[in-house]
Formats: structure tokens, C-alpha cells, sequence
């Protein structure tokens, strides 16, 4: 999918140059191939566009993590830290993802308060998934099963899996 998102966000930027969500994705796209001084330089880029996007804010520092820029991540997190501030304030997405704000250097009250809208939005979507089928493999048949995947990937890029 990547490749393909790729090839999609540039067709994207170059009809539209000041389509921010396409620079923004195009960045995006760019982390899990690890172009991250590439992605980088686009994110930042497209945050001309946008500055105050903490979606935007987020992928970017999330790159300059991962090329050790320290000078660029602290300028990134300082824009980032209100943005995500106003969004919870006003009820909305923080614009960040609960396990990867864990990486960033903030006050346990704003990983608290990101955790929470994450955790009440998770509660909200747990009910409207139908109920799993009994298992294949001959485990006890409640007809009620559940199987959570967990695909996460720490700072240094090691993928965690647990089923």
C-alpha cells in the first residue's frame, strides 16, 4: 500500500501544490519504507501549508526522532504541545496517536488526557463490531470470542505483535 499511496499524494500535490492533507500523507506514507529525512523535509513543507496540524506536527516530529535532528524535534514537540492542547480542550481528536505520544518528552497530564480520549473512543466502537465466530482450532465454542491484534513499533523500529 505504500508504493501506491506514494504514487497517489504526489499525482495529488502536483495538480494541487497547496493541498496540504496530500503533502501531509505523502510524509506519511514515507515512514514505514524509513525515508525519514525525506518525509521529513516534505512534513515540513507541507506544515507552511498548515502550521498549527498536529496530525502534520506529529509525523514530523515522529521523523526528526528517527534522524536524531534534537534542535528541529524540540522547535516540532514546542508547536505541537498547544495544538494538541486545543484540540482536547475542544473535544476533538488530539491529532496524535496514544502509543507514539508515549516517545515524546510531555507532562504526564497531557499523555493522561491523550490516553483518555483514545480510551473513550475505543469504549464507543467496542459495541458496533458483530461477535467473532467460535474458533476453527477446537477451543471451547461460547460463540463469544475476542481477538485483539496489536501492531506497534517502538522508537527503534521493532515491530511488536500480541494476539
Amino acid at each position: 500500500m505504500p508504493k501506491n499511496g506514494i504514487a497517489s499524494f504526489r499525482r495529488a500535490v502536483m495538480v494541487d501544490p497547496s493541498y496540504f492533507e496530500a503533502y501531509a500523507s505523502l510524509g506519511g506514507a514515507l515512514t514505514p519504507l524509513r525515508l525519514w529525512r525525506r518525509a521529513a523535509d516534505i512534513l515540513s513543507h507541507a506544515l507552511k501549508l498548515n502550521p498549527s496540524s498536529a496530525e502534520g506536527l506529529y509525523l514530523l516530529a515522529f521523523a526528526l526522532m528517527h534522524i536524531c535532528d534534537w534542535t528541529s524535534l524540540e522547535d516540532a514537540l514546542d508547536r505541537l504541545v498547544p495544538s494538541v492542547q486545543a484540540r482536547l480542550a475542544a473535544s476533538q481528536p488530539p491529532g496524535v496517536e496514544p502509543y507514539a505520544s508515549l516517545t515524546f518528552p510531555w507532562h504526564p497530564t497531557l499523555l493522561k488526557r491523550i490516553a483518555k480520549h483514545h480510551a473513550v473512543q475505543a469504549k464507543a466502537s467496542a459495541g458496533i463490531h458483530p461477535l467473532l465466530p467460535p474458533p476453527s482450532w477446537g477451543g471451547k465454542k461460547t460463540g463469544r470470542i475476542l481477538s485483539v491484534g496489536i501492531k506497534s513499533f517502538d522508537i527503534g523500529d521493532h515491530q511488536v505483535t500480541k494476539e
